[in-house]
C-alpha cells in the first residue's frame, strides 16, 4: 500500500509545484517509477506464464495415470484405494482449473486497459452469459432486476474502498 500512495503523492506534488526545475525533477522521478513498475509487471507476467506452463505437464500426467489406474486396476483396488484415487483425480482437476484461471488473469494483466462508458445492465448481462455453462451445470438461476443504477454502483465502490482501507 505504501508504494501506491508514494506514486499518488508524487503526482499531487507535481501538480502543485510551480518551480520548473522542481517540476522537471518530479516528472523524471514519475517516469522512472512508471518504467520500473512496467518492468516489474512484465517480469511478473513472464514468470507466471512459465509457472503455468511448467505446472501443466505434471497435472496432465497425474490425470492420465490416475485415469489409467481407474480403468486398468479398478477391480484390484478396494474401496479405500478407489477413494484415494478419486482424491488424486479431483485434486489434479482442481489444480488444473486454478492454473487455467491464473493464465487468464495473467493475460488480462498484459492487455492494455481501455475505458469506455457502458450500461451496467449490459455488463451484468454479458457476465451472466459468459457464466451460462456453469450456471446451467449447477442448476443456479440469476435474476437481474432492472434498472441497475447509481445506488448499486455506489454500494460496490463503497465496499471495494472499505476492503482496501482494511488491508
Amino acid at each position: 500500500h505504501k508504494r501506491m500512495f508514494s506514486a499518488i503523492d508524487i503526482t499531487r506534488k507535481h501538480d502543485a509545484v510551480t518551480d520548473d526545475s522542481e517540476r522537471a525533477a518530479l516528472s523524471k522521478r514519475m517516469l522512472s517509477q512508471e518504467a520500473a513498475l512496467l518492468a516489474l509487471r512484465q517480469d511478473t507476467q513472464a514468470f507466471t506464464a512459465k509457472l503455468c506452463h511448467d505446472l501443466k505437464a505434471p497435472l496432465r500426467a497425474m490425470g492420465v495415470f490416475s485415469e489409467a489406474l481407474a480403468e486398468d486396476y479398478a477391480d484390484v483396488l478396494d474401496d479405500t484405494g478407489r477413494e484415494y484415487l478419486g482424491y488424486i483425480t479431483d485434486g489434479a482437476q482442481s489444480m488444473s482449473r486454478m492454473v487455467d484461471a491464473l493464465q487468464v488473469y495473467n493475460r488480462l494483466g498484459a492487455a492494455p486497459l481501455s475505458f469506455a462508458m457502458e450500461s451496467l445492465e449490459d455488463v451484468v448481462a454479458t457476465v451472466a452469459a459468459g457464466l451460462a455453462p456453469e450456471i446451467k451445470a449447477t442448476g443456479a438461476r440469476i435474476d437481474i432486476e432492472k434498472p441497475l443504477g447509481d445506488a448499486l454502483i455506489n454500494r460496490i465502490f463503497v465496499s471495494v474502498q472499505r476492503e482496501h482501507l482494511k488491508g
